[in-house]
């Protein structure tokens, strides 16, 4: 995605506000719930990759950065095409920036950690094969991928798919 469609713009000028999250302290609440969830789930899988450089990929307000901070990744960066979430993230310190996803990944085998939370399911299919791909070429071996996107197959796969307009698609659990 190298920029917002229309009904996008649209949809994201309301996301900072709609999310309740438009200061500093809601966003570290924010960030100690899911900092608790994110360690249960893959934190004790990341531990090793810690001195290796991480970058989140459509990183909104730093979420997956702060987790990542937390668990001793100092050589961290997010990207997200939304200035106000870019802005929010950088207001707590995290090493947010405005671009492209796919400019962002730089040069092969440089990241352990990659993180791609709620962004696959925001592209086409084309796109999200070569966002696959372009990080499989931008992790050392042995790196992590971590994805979050709704699961066509799940329980709530038809909420989650549809309960955001520009969602254009969503993986089973073995398409991805």
């Amino acid at each position: 995605m190298t920029e917002f469609e229309k009904y996008e713009e649209f949809y994201y000028s309301g996301q900072v506000e709609g999310r309740g999250i438009v200061t500093p302290e809601q966003l570290h609440d924010l960030f100690s719930e899911h900092s608790v969830i994110y360690g249960e789930f893959f934190g004790h899988t990341l531990d090793h990759l810690n001195a290796f450089p991480a970058i989140d990929l459509a990183c909104g307000y730093g979420n997956a950065m702060h987790f990542l901070k937390s668990r001793g990744f100092s050589d961290i960066s997010g990207v997200d095409l939304d200035p106000r979430q870019v802005a929010l993230a950088q207001s707590v310190g995290l090493p947010a920036r405005i671009g492209n996803v796919f400019d962002a990944l730089g040069q092969a085998e440089h990241y352990g950690v990659v993180s791609a939370f709620d962004i696959i399911e925001h592209l086409s299919k084309n796109d999200a094969v070569t966002l696959v791909q372009s990080v499989h070429a931008a992790l050392r071996p042995g790196g992590a991928f971590i994805v979050q996107c709704p699961c066509a197959d799940g329980f709530c796969g038809a909420h989650d798919l549809c309960n955001d307009l520009t969602h254009r698609w969503a993986p089973t659990s073995i398409t991805l």
